[in-house]
């Protein structure tokens, strides 16, 4: 009898993480964020993995300053600009922007409809399934809003 060796190799990790089961992503046909595997749900926050990426689709930012996902801001209060952050599916209710600007977000299926936010303004693409502030207003598929 020839003794048989069983080779097992690891899985394929994707480069860039979008293939992981565990990370969610936003699907437009429901307007929710689901992981590889259909569950719903959010992406649990990690300043390090998400500053300076332009990259907080589904993830949960209640409390968190938008400002501080931009990379090179030093000073907080100081009209910067987030320009082309996708945002879809996040949870942005409770999260801060104060006097600064979120240029061409991508907020599809973005719950920001309690986005605490002064002396800024906020523009970017939407879908039905985004929850904007009574504020705002929406043409088409855009939303503008300042105050």
């Amino acid at each position: 009898m020839v003794p048989t060796v069983q080779v097992v190799q690891p899985p394929i990790q994707p480069a860039d993480n979008q293939g992981s089961l565990d990370l969610y992503r936003y699907d437009a046909a429901s307007g929710t964020c689901r992981n590889g595997v259909g569950q719903v749900g959010y992406n649990l926050f990690d300043l390090a993995a998400v500053k300076g990426t332009k990259d907080a689709e589904c993830f949960d930012l209640r409390g968190v300053e938008l400002i501080e996902l931009e990379a090179d801001i030093e000073f907080s209060l100081g009209y910067n600009k987030l320009v082309d952050w996708n945002f879809r599916g996040a949870n942005l209710n409770g999260a801060k922007l104060f006097f600064n600007l979120l240029v061409n977000a991508d907020l599809r299926g973005t719950k920001f409809s309690q986005l605490e936010f002064g002396y800024a303004s906020v523009a970017g693409k939407v879908d039905a399934f985004s929850e904007i502030p009574a504020r705002c207003d929406r043409v088409g598929g855009t939303v503008r809003c300042q105050q």
